[in-house]
């Protein structure tokens, strides 16, 4: 495995082969996780606790994710209830404070 300048990175890696490689719940994909079977990439203010704990093991630290859009969708934007635009701002703040906007 290389980093971001090309240099050598020296990583352990253990292959255990599942049933399928793909995993559709988040709840699940965290689970592969915390018990090895494999690297995972979240946000991380989901895996946060458990790279405090040692849940998990943060590698390629270096390497900055580009960040993801998020979307919030709704079925019709001129009937849009007060709640839904008190959520969506408080979801900007949130993301913002997380720095992933």
């Amino acid at each position: 495995m290389f980093g971001p300048q090309g240099e050598r990175l020296d990583v352990g890696l253990v292959t255990k082969r599942l049933r399928g490689d793909v995993v559709d719940n988040a709840d699940t994909f965290l689970t592969c996780g915390l018990v090895g079977l494999g690297l995972i990439q979240g946000l991380r203010p989901a895996l946060q606790p458990y790279i405090h704990s040692g849940g998990v093991t943060e590698i390629l630290h270096q390497v900055k994710v580009p960040p993801k859009p998020i979307s919030v969708v709704i079925t019709d934007r001129r009937h849009r209830t007060p709640k839904v635009d008190v959520f969506m701002r408080w979801l900007e703040e949130l993301l913002a404070e997380q720095e992933l906007s």
